[in-house]
C-alpha cells in the first residue's frame, strides 16, 4: 500500500500550538498516511511529491515582507510545476487575497442574514486610503457610522503590525488615525467574543475575553495590540473590565447548553464555504449587547483551534481519509 504523503508547511511556532504532525499521526494507526514537515529553505522537488499540502504560507511575512514574498511563489511556483499537481489545503491565492483585511470583510458582508430572529450582520465598515484624511469625518458620517470606532491595519499578515488596533472616542480625535486603515463602528458586546473555528461544515465555537463596553466621549485614543484582549491569559487593564486569568471560558464542546444558535452557525458557515473556497477557516462573532444580533468583526485562515485541537486533528484526519479515498478511485 502507498502511503498518502501529507505535506505540512507551517512554520514551526504555529505547527507547535496545531500540534502538527503528533495529532495526526497518533490517529493514523496503519501507516496509510505519511506526514512530512516541509522545510522551505531547502528544495521542495526533493522533499515531494506531496499528495496533500497542508499550509499557512503568509506567515513567513513574520520574517519580512522580502522573505514572505520569496517562499509565497516558491511555494506557487512548485505547486504549478508538478506533473500531478497535489490537493492544497486550501488554495494558496486564496489565502493571500484573506490577508487582505477589507477584502475579508466584504466577503463576511456577502454573507449577511437573518435567521430565527438573529440578525447576522458585519458592523458598519470603510478602507481610508491616505488621501482620505483631509475629510475623514465626511467620509464617517456618509457611512452612517458613530463614535467610538476602532482601526484596523489593512492587512491581516502575521507581523506585529497586523494587530495594531486603536479605538477613537470623537470626532476631535480622528487626527490620531494612521493612514491607510480600516475603519469599523463599535459595537458593544459585554466584553465576550466568540471565535468559531471551522474545518469544513463542522465548526466548533470558544469564548474569550473582549473590550469592554464603551461609549462616545472626549476620551484620549486607545492604542492596543489585539492580541492583547482576546487571549485567556492576559489581562489588558484599559480594555479589560474583569481579569480572564480569573474567569472560566466554555467551548461547544465543553459546555452543556450552546454558546450560540447553532443552526445560525451552521448557516453562516455554509455561506462562507459557498462564498470562498477554503477548508480551514476562522470567524470572530459578537453578540450585540442591545438587540442580540451576531456581529462579524473577522475572518481569518487556519485558525489556532485553541481549546479544540483534538477535534480539530480528528475532522483533518476524516478529510485526509477522503482525499486517500479519492486517490485509490483515480
Amino acid at each position: 500500500m502507498i502511503p498518502l504523503r501529507v505535506g505540512i508547511c507551517i512554520i514551526d511556532h504555529t505547527r507547535g500550538k496545531l500540534m502538527l504532525p503528533k495529532l495526526l499521526q497518533d490517529l493514523c494507526k496503519d501507516g496509510s498516511m505519511e506526514f512530512i514537515v516541509i522545510d522551505m529553505n531547502k528544495n521542495l522537488e526533493e522533499q515531494g511529491p506531496f499528495d496533500v499540502i497542508i499550509h499557512k504560507i503568509l506567515e513567513w511575512y513574520n520574517h519580512g515582507h522580502e522573505v514572505g514574498n520569496t517562499k509565497l511563489m516558491k511555494l506557487l511556483n512548485y505547486v504549478k510545476s508538478c506533473p500531478h499537481p497535489p490537493k492544497v489545503l486550501d488554495p494558496i491565492e486564496e489565502t493571500v487575497r484573506l490577508a487582505d483585511r477589507f477584502y475579508s470583510m466584504q466577503i463576511m458582508e456577502d454573507c449577511q442574514f437573518v435567521m430565527n430572529g438573529i440578525r447576522v450582520y458585519v458592523p458598519k465598515f470603510t478602507f481610508l486610503k491616505k488621501t482620505d484624511s483631509e475629510n475623514i469625518l465626511e467620509i464617517i458620517d456618509k457611512k452612517g457610522m458613530d463614535f467610538p470606532i476602532i482601526t484596523k491595519p489593512p492587512v491581516t499578515r502575521c507581523d506585529a503590525e497586523a494587530h495594531d488596533m486603536s479605538i477613537v472616542f470623537s470626532e476631535a480625535a480622528v487626527t490620531d488615525i494612521n493612514f491607510p486603515c480600516v475603519i469599523q463602528q463599535f459595537v458593544n458586546h459585554n466584553s465576550l467574543l466568540y471565535k468559531v473555528a471551522a474545518v469544513g461544515q463542522r465548526s466548533y465555537i470558544c469564548e474569550r475575553p473582549s473590550v469592554k463596553n464603551l461609549e462616545r466621549s472626549l476620551d484620549d485614543t486607545v492604542y492596543f495590540d489585539s492580541m492583547t484582549v482576546s487571549k485567556r491569559n492576559i489581562h489588558n487593564k484599559d480594555l479589560h473590565d474583569r481579569n480572564p486569568q480569573k474567569m472560566e471560558f466554555q467551548t461547544s464542546v465543553s459546555c452543556e447548553e450552546p454558546l450560540l444558535d447553532e443552526a445560525v452557525v451552521d448557516e453562516l458557515i455554509k455561506r462562507i464555504s459557498n462564498r470562498i473556497d477554503l477548508t480551514l477557516f476562522g470567524i470572530d462573532i459578537i453578540v450585540d449587547e442591545k438587540t442580540g444580533d451576531y456581529g462579524l468583526i473577522d475572518l481569518n485562515y487556519l485558525p489556532s483551534y485553541d481549546g479544540v485541537l483534538t477535534h480539530f486533528a480528528e475532522d483533518m484526519y476524516r478529510k485526509l481519509l477522503t482525499l486517500k479515498s479519492e486517490k485509490v478511485t483515480n
